[in-house]
C-alpha cells in the first residue's frame, strides 16, 4: 500500500484471519463448549441456592403452655429471664406488667391470654419483640433455639384457632408461626396511661 496500490494478498490474509476468529467464536471446539456450559450451570446453581435461602424464614422457637411457637428472628431484639415484674393497674389481663430491661421500661404480654386461649405458662423467659419504635416483651416458658423454616413447609393456620389472625401458619410438628408484624402493630397492645 506504500505505492498507493492495494495489496490484495495481504487483504485476503486479513479477511481469512477474521473469518477464522469468527468461526472460533461462533462454533468453539467441544472442550470450550463444555467449559462454557459448566460455568453457566455453576452460575445457575448459585442462583437457585440463593432463591432457596430466600424461601426460608429464620425463627426463634419457644414453648408456652402446651404449645410450641415461633417468631421471625428479625423482629426479636433479645431474650431475658423474668426477674421482676411490676403490675400496672387498669390494664387488660393479658398485660402481666412492666419490666426494666437495661434501663428501658417495657410491657410484658401473655399471648395466651391475648389470644383468648386457655391455660397459662410458667413464664420464666421474656422475648423482646421490636419493629421501629414499637417494642414489648412476650412471655415464654422456655426458649428452644433459633433455626430456619422453609416457607413451603408451612400450612395455613386453621381459622377456627383462637388468635389465628396473628399466625403466619403452622410449621411441621404443630409449630405455630406468629406474625410479629401484626402483633407489633396491634393497637390493643399499646398501653395507654388512662384510668
Amino acid at each position: 500500500m506504500k505505492t498507493g496500490k492495494v495489496d490484495w494478498e495481504e487483504a485476503r490474509r486479513r479477511i481469512a484471519a477474521i473469518e477464522k476468529l469468527f468461526a472460533r467464536i461462533l462454533s468453539p471446539p467441544p472442550q470450550e463448549i463444555t467449559r462454557i456450559l459448566k460455568k453457566r450451570a455453576e452460575f445457575l446453581a448459585l442462583e437457585i441456592e440463593r432463591e432457596r435461602e430466600e424461601e426460608k424464614i429464620e425463627v426463634l422457637e419457644f414453648k408456652l403452655g402446651e404449645a410450641r411457637y415461633a417468631v421471625q428472628s428479625n423482629h426479636v431484639r433479645s431474650v431475658h429471664h423474668i426477674e421482676q415484674l411490676t403490675s400496672i393497674p387498669c390494664t387488660p389481663d393479658f398485660v402481666l406488667g412492666i419490666a426494666n430491661i437495661r434501663g428501658e421500661i417495657l410491657s410484658v404480654v401473655d399471648i395466651l391470654k391475648f389470644f383468648g386461649l386457655p391455660g397459662m405458662g410458667h413464664g420464666e423467659m421474656m422475648v423482646l419483640l421490636e419493629k421501629r419504635d414499637m417494642r414489648f416483651c412476650i412471655v415464654a416458658d422456655a426458649i428452644s433455639g433459633v433455626h430456619e423454616i422453609a416457607r413451603e413447609a408451612m400450612n395455613p393456620a386453621p381459622s377456627s384457632l383462637s388468635g389465628a389472625q396473628y399466625f403466619l401458619g403452622m410449621a411441621p410438628g404443630h409449630l405455630i408461626m406468629l406474625d410479629a408484624v401484626k402483633l407489633l402493630t396491634d393497637e390493643r397492645l399499646v398501653v395507654e396511661e388512662e384510668v
